[in-house]
């Protein structure tokens, strides 16, 4: 008897230790990055229709595959609510972001990398990885915005 209270005992220590950990799965970390990333966008000021025309659509996609990951999130019982969560989401100690608008590039690409870690829900996964190709477009809308932007420091 006293075996079997000791195996429940470690069996339940074990399933708590689990949850905690995945209690901020990647996409969490994602999010967080894609947050930081929409605000420093918002704070590049463009001088042409253009610069404005793409800044407009990488935030777009960037919004589209938060939109995405957050449904993901739902589905494996975690909630975001007002954009508040735990994470750094590329900001400094200071509570600034990145300071040129080629910063922000390693924060895009940051949380494409953190979408494809893996993932246990399946249904969650399958939601998430909805997003990958909107991350995908999103950078390589944000390299060409990069071209034709003046690498001026952001706002």
């Amino acid at each position: 008897m006293k075996k079997v209270i000791l195996l429940l005992f470690l069996f339940s220590a074990t399933k708590s230790t689990n949850l905690f950990a995945q209690s901020h799965p990647a996409y969490v970390h994602a999010i967080d990055l894609l947050v930081t990333v929409n605000w420093s966008l918002d704070r590049i000021k463009c001088t042409t229709p253009e610069q404005s025309k793409e800044q407009k659509e990488i935030h777009d996609k960037v919004s589209s595959a938060m939109k995405e990951i957050k449904s993901a999130a739902s589905d494996d019982g975690k909630s975001f609510g007002n954009n508040e969560f735990p994470g750094d989401g590329g900001m400094g100690p200071d509570g600034t972001g990145p300071d040129y608008p080629k910063d922000i590039l390693p924060l895009l690409e940051k949380a494409l990398d953190e979408i494809d870690s893996k993932e246990s829900n399946e249904i969650a996964k399958k939601m998430r990885n909805k997003a990958k190709p909107k991350l995908e477009d999103a950078i390589s809308t944000f390299k060409h915005f990069l071209t034709i932007l003046p690498n001026n420091p952001i706002n």
